[in-house]
């Protein structure tokens, strides 16, 4: 982790960022890409990172359904 990203804090900071940065219902992920390093990506909807040939290590849904009824669309809360 540390070697990707710097420290812990640092991956859960871009971590946050993308998920507060996903427009519209989606996912991102901590993924392991075909070279073994390690990536913060996003997805749309209900794909996932196996239709990219990459493996999940660590998903967060940031469906529009699944935080607005608590933050009223305030995403990043």
């Amino acid at each position: 982790m540390t070697e990707a990203y710097g420290s812990v804090q640092k991956f859960k900071d871009d971590f946050a960022a993308a998920g507060a940065g996903r427009f519209g219902s989606g996912w991102v992920w901590l993924v392991k890409d075909k070279a073994g390093s390690l990536k913060i990506t996003k997805t749309e909807n209900g794909v996932n990172p196996l239709c990219f040939g990459q493996t999940a290590l660590l998903g967060c849904d940031v469906w529009e359904h699944s935080y607005d009824i608590d933050f009223r669309n305030r995403r990043p809360a």
